[in-house]
């Protein structure tokens, strides 16, 4: 959803019997919207960097660049893997079985994937759901099943053997 700010409408020249509007639009981030000549949105992009930070020896992402009307980056800020192994170059990768995306603030296209406990299910891509009481996720945790309620009964011997011994506690006289 695009937020249109029609206070910043500059001009509309015809051009080859279209109208062009040039306006100022902003996205959900409140970031600026641009387009080219083409009518064709413009990429807007943060590229990160996952390095080791050597005080606490946590890993982090750290933003090493930007793409808007151009590449932006510090080559200097990049960390490379010892093993000279290229490293992946996307923003975040597909989440597993029971896991959801939790998006990071300013960007609405990179995520990172959250597992869902145990009694959840994936209601969406986004959101894990409780299957409730007595109710379970299946392996696939796209929805939930109905637990099998489990008793014992009052005259099997697994019931009689310690009702017989706490009956016999109760009359022992005490003290």
């Amino acid at each position: 959803m695009l937020i249109v700010k029609l206070a910043a409408l500059y001009e509309c020249p015809i051009v080859n019997e279209r109208l062009i509007c040039i306006f100022c639009i902003a996205d959900l981030a409140g970031n600026q919207v641009k387009f080219d000549r083409q009518g064709d949105g413009l990429g807007r992009y943060t590229i990160y960097n996952y390095q080791r930070d050597e005080n606490t020896s946590t890993y982090h992402y750290k933003v090493v660049g930007k793409w808007f009307d151009g590449l932006h980056m510090d080559l200097n800020d990049v960390r490379w893997w010892p093993s000279g192994k290229l490293t992946s170059s996307v923003c975040s990768q597909p989440c597993e079985i029971g896991e959801v995306k939790i998006t990071q603030s300013g960007d609405v296209c990179c995520w990172i994937c959250h597992k869902c406990q145990d009694w959840e299910y994936v209601q969406d891509e986004f959101t894990c759901m409780d299957c409730g009481h007595g109710r379970w996720p299946y392996p696939h945790k796209q929805s939930c099943y109905d637990l099998d309620q489990q008793y014992m009964r009052w005259d099997s011997l697994f019931a009689i053997v310690p009702m017989t011994i706490a009956t016999f506690e109760f009359c022992l006289p005490s003290g």
